[in-house]
Formats: structure tokens, sequence, C-alpha cells
């Protein structure tokens, strides 16, 4: 199982679309909702807290597709964390959330997920992508994630905006199109 260093609090599954440089834009389809039979690889991994001295948190999953150059030639990637590290729930249904809660507001103010991506070794090794996330942000009644929101950022100079073809969560998702 790949180890994974996580810094951010939480992304509940994020479903990313990247554009490799110098490749035609295809329709993405990226909505919040993840299929694994959409994807081609898929990997567990575990998770290492920063600052905590607790055991890794293990059950998360990164899938990945190379789209074909008919598609866009784009790579997509789907991050699921597992449920043991962060869920959807907040509030008084909030799962696993001591003190004060899980509340609405932290998934709308704090909530992202930095994705790095590098070249192999054999390349370099060098970073070609620094992006993050962000998880949910209210823009006047609709709910969006990805660079749209509050932490969404591509720091220069590596990469840009542009890299991101589009990104969706699955609290986005839910939020826009299940009714409550």
């Amino acid at each position: 199982m790949a180890k994974m260093r996580k810094r951010v609090r939480g992304v509940m599954a994020v479903a990313v679309l990247c554009m490799l440089p110098g490749l035609v834009l295809a329709d993405p389809g990226i909505d919040g909702r993840f299929d694994a039979g959409e994807y081609t690889h898929g990997y567990g991994v575990t998770f290492h807290l920063d600052g905590e001295s607790s055991a890794d948190v293990v059950g998360g999953q990164l899938w990945l597709r190379m789209e074909t150059a008919a598609e866009g030639g784009n790579l997509r990637i789907a991050f699921v964390e597992p449920k043991t590290l962060v869920d959807n729930s907040y509030g008084d249904n909030a799962v696993g959330w001591p003190g004060d809660n899980h509340k609405f507001t932290h998934l709308l103010t704090s909530d992202n997920a930095q994705f790095i991506f590098k070249n192999s070794t054999a390349n370099g090794g060098g970073t070609v992508l620094d992006v993050t996330l962000d998880y949910l942000h209210n823009d006047d009644g609709t709910f969006i994630s990805g660079l749209d929101g509050n932490d969404g950022v591509v720091p220069p100079p590596v990469g840009s905006a542009a890299d991101v073809v589009a990104s969706a969560t699955s609290l986005e998702y839910n939020l826009n199109n299940v009714a409550l």
C-alpha cells in the first residue's frame, strides 16, 4: 500500500481532471460521484496525520485513468478518504468529532486537499503541478469546489490553474443534486 502524508482536514471524495501540457481538452465528465468502473488503476492509501501520534488510518483509495488521445489525453484522478478519517457528516450527526463537533461552516471554510504531481525520478523528480482544491464553497446558493472556492489555489511557479480541467467533490454533488 502506498503511504501518503495528509496535512489537510477533509475531502471525502474528490475527482480531479488534470490536463497534460500541449493536449486538447475533452469533456471531463467530473461531477463528484465516484464509480470505480470509470478508472483503470486503483490503489490503497494509508494516511499518517502530521502532528498526530495516533495510529495510521487505512482504507483510503486513489484511482487513476489516463484518457486516450481522442478523449483529450488528460489524467483522471479520484481520491477517496476513509470514513474513519473524515466524513460528510456535521452538527448533531457528526461522527467521531470530539468537542464542539464538526460544523457545516468547517466544510465551507477550512476543508481542502493538496495534490502534488511530480515527474518520475528518471525524469528528474521535480514537481510539475501543485494544486490545493477547496472542498466546498457557497456561491450565492450554489455549492462549488476546487479552484473556484475559498481555498483553491495553484501557487506559482509550479503549474497553473489551466492545468486543472475540472474538479468536484461528493458533498458538492449531494448538496446541488440530491433533494434534502
